[in-house]
């Protein structure tokens, strides 16, 4: 049997990202960098589907930065933003 086009996308899921990662490491950097001279009090996400998951895992990372992913659920609206890059 061959592979699904699903399969074959979630089997590139690390690959993608890597290339992201590095094709927007400069443009990263600038940012964070920005962001923590301007230190926002707070951050706002506006999404549907699936990229209301990727907004639910930002708002882990912000909220958590040393746990990440493995925070427990948080109102969608905070107070601090922390960028741990670096």
């Amino acid at each position: 049997m061959s592979e699904t086009f699903m399969a074959a996308e979630t089997a590139e899921t690390g690959a993608a990202a890597r290339r992201q990662l590095a094709a927007n490491a400069r443009a990263t950097g600038e940012l964070a960098a920005a962001l923590r001279l301007r230190n926002p009090p707070f951050v706002a996400t506006i999404a549907r589907g699936s990229s209301d998951h990727a907004a639910l895992f930002l708002k882990h990372v912000v909220r958590y930065p040393d746990i990440g992913r493995e925070a427990p659920l948080t109102s969608g609206l905070f107070t601090a933003v922390v960028f741990n890059a670096g």
